[in-house]
């Protein structure tokens, strides 16, 4: 769990989404040392202005996309595009000595049940030799769910399991699996507690 992220090289982070305070969540629940040196994938297209949006929104949105790129560790991609099936700027960012908080459903769930997982992460533990963290996030989806505008009292817990690495003989589609089942099997062993500064009364 929490002792084996301390101790392992610089990972990828993998983890469930259902809301977009996931990844605040996560960074409280990971030890300091590695915070500083996480970066976070993030869908550019999510931000991105359209042609339809009124003109104070399309400034907005992309004053939203200048002040992420500028002053915060969130490498953002182009999800329509396909970005996320070229992964050489990823590495990169692995070769430059960061890790990587990464969201194989690549969208959050609507269900709070996790979605079809991309390859991403598999393709770069093999590549670049690096250990993968599976990480289950819990609860999220009732404090803040996909179109809610402001967060609800509720309890989150972040589960925290231990690194894993991709076996010599064992290809993306399988580590995937792998990483998938990993991050399922953490809903019965909770390591790391995140609660909401409110309890839910409901």
């Amino acid at each position: 769990g929490v002792t084996g992220v301390q101790t392992c090289a610089l990972p990828i982070l993998a983890a469930n989404h259902c809301s977009l305070i996931d990844t605040p969540i996560v960074y409280l629940a990971i030890p300091r040392r590695l915070r500083r040196r996480t970066a976070t994938v993030g869908g550019l297209d999510y931000f991105q202005a359209s042609p339809e949006h009124p003109w104070p929104e399309r400034f907005f949105r992309n004053a939203v996309i200048w002040f992420i790129r500028s002053s915060m560790s969130v490498l953002l991609i182009d999800r329509v595009q396909g970005e996320y099936d070229r992964i050489d700027r990823l590495g990169q960012v692995l070769a430059q000595g960061w890790s990587l908080m990464i969201f194989p459903e690549a969208t959050r769930s609507r269900t709070g049940r996790m979605g079809r997982f991309r390859h991403g992460a598999s393709e770069l533990a093999g590549r670049h030799d690096v250990p993968v963290v599976p990480i289950r996030i819990d609860g999220t989806d009732r404090v803040l769910p996909p179109g809610a505008a402001w967060p609800r009292p509720g309890r989150i817990v972040v589960s925290v399991g231990d690194p894993i690495h991709r076996r010599p003989e064992e290809g993306a589609s399988a580590f995937t699996a792998r990483i998938r089942s990993e991050i399922e099997s953490l809903g019965d062993a909770v390591e790391t507690d995140v609660v909401a500064p409110m309890e839910s009364t409901a």
